[in-house]
């Protein structure tokens, strides 16, 4: 069960989906995919290529649901429709994120083998979406929002597993049950695929459009891109306004949105230095995957590094000045053998979608 359409697969959680949808249908499982449609996705035929069946609710409007005691981001995915269709057979059922949670303690579904996947502690992570937005309204919804999801975590003691993509968050998840387990995130990648020389730029990617995201991006430009000689290259759908008013006094700083996924991937794989740079050390960071797959050197500040053996393929700086000074010593540096041999390491012991589902099957034993 999806938060959203799956497809085309543009952000870091619907990447994990719909990764994760494709590798069960390469193994041979039917998938029935159950989906919310809201915002400009619409329905996608493409999704019948590797669903067995695709269902789709729309989302609930906000001023319908916003003063439920129940989060908003689960009540507005509330559907009688859904409960209805789950019920039709008795496969495991896959909730992504708490969003799709609504019926996770039904007692219709009590007998139903329950598999929560999450992809943050989202109390956590709207608390901090709270700290940095700087509209009123928006920091109002989102600590409000922050302490429904956190009442209603304890429904999670009714699901039969739960995986984290994040390492420390099963220590926390086991207070609501003890069937706890860390997964990676699932990817669209199958092997490492660097360009060795890489072109004359240094880049950084993320969704611009994510509260969170604008303000690392905001830093990054301000405090340490502005003071580069090189030529910098932001990447990231629907960046605000006041980051492009930002970039604009720069020359040398360009910024590409809504690019295709290919074209994406060329600007990571050709890039000399990529940077990385968050706020917050939670959730899924799908972008580092895509550079661990693609990037020459990468630079990440600490709360980027979601499991120390990270470090061992990353450069971590902090501070603005170490990070201006590190782009600068790594540009015009090849990559050698023994590095190339510890990121090949890294992927095959951390990042590998073949050994990654086969844990899951083995634990929820399907």
């Amino acid at each position: 069960m999806s938060f959203d359409i799956p497809y085309p697969p543009i952000y870091g959680g619907i990447i994990d989906v719909f990764s994760k949808i494709k590798y069960l249908k390469d193994n041979g499982y039917e998938v029935i995919l159950h989906c919310f449609e809201y915002g400009k996705k619409q329905k996608n035929e493409t999704l019948l290529q590797f669903c067995h069946q695709v269902n789709y609710y729309p989302r609930k409007q906000v001023y319908r649901v916003f003063f439920s005691a129940i989060p908003y981001i689960i009540k507005s995915r509330s559907n009688k429709e859904l409960l209805a269709n789950l019920l039709l057979d008795d496969a495991p059922i896959i909730f992504e994120g708490l969003h799709t949670c609504f019926y996770l303690a039904h007692p219709a579904l009590e007998s139903r083998k329950k598999i929560v996947w999450l992809h943050n502690i989202e109390p956590q992570y709207y608390h901090n979406l709270s700290k940095f937005d700087q509209n009123l309204l928006y920091k109002i919804h989102y600590s409000v929002e922050a302490k429904k999801l956190k009442l209603f975590e304890s429904k999670m003691k009714y699901a039969t597993y739960i995986f984290t993509i994040h390492p420390d968050d099963v220590n926390y998840c086991k207070q609501f049950n003890n069937q706890v387990y860390h997964l990676p995130s699932f990817h669209l990648f199958d092997k490492l695929d660097i360009d060795i020389e890489g072109q004359d730029y240094v880049l950084t990617h993320a969704s611009l459009d994510i509260v969170e995201n604008n303000q690392a991006m905001y830093w990054l430009v301000s405090k340490v891109f502005a003071h580069l000689k090189h030529k910098v290259y932001i990447i990231g759908k629907k960046p605000k306004k006041s980051l492009l008013d930002l970039v604009s006094k720069y020359p040398h700083i360009h910024v590409f949105s809504d690019l295709s996924e290919e074209d994406y991937n060329l600007f990571v794989q050709k890039a000399r230095v990529v940077v990385h740079f968050s706020m917050q050390n939670i959730g899924l960071k799908q972008r580092l995957i895509k550079s661990a797959f693609l990037a020459r050197h990468i630079i990440v500040n600490e709360k980027m590094i979601y499991h120390e053996p990270l470090k061992s393929i990353c450069h971590v700086v902090n501070e603005a000045s170490e990070m201006q000074e590190k782009i600068n010593e790594l540009f015009d540096i090849s990559l050698s053998e023994e590095y190339l041999k510890l990121r090949k390491d890294y992927i095959d012991n951390f990042l590998s979608n073949e050994q990654n589902f086969k844990k899951f099957k083995e634990i929820i034993e399907i």
